[in-house]
């Protein structure tokens, strides 16, 4: 779970065409913090990725190590896939 309210920007493209929704890409900006979602949906069902790269202070925040330790690719960025 990311909480929107650490974001205070969204900007992107999304492209509909029948029966798919295609995410080309989605940013998010907030304070010390950036995301950015990439994927598409078709028939409900989700195939997205949402990339996180927050800043030293946000990272090192406990409660936000417990929630995104698991999905660090490299120090600084993490990625958590959206089924």
């Amino acid at each position: 779970t990311i909480p929107l309210n650490f974001f205070h920007t969204v900007r992107g493209y999304i492209d509909v065409r029948n029966s798919t929704l295609e995410v080309v890409s989605v940013s998010f900006e907030g304070k010390d913090i950036y995301a950015r979602m990439k994927g598409n949906m078709q028939d409900s069902l989700a195939n997205l990725a949402i990339e996180v790269m927050p800043e030293a202070g946000i990272a090192k925040n406990p409660i936000f190590l417990r929630e995104f330790k698991q999905y660090e690719v490299s120090p600084g960025y993490y990625v958590i896939p959206v089924k």
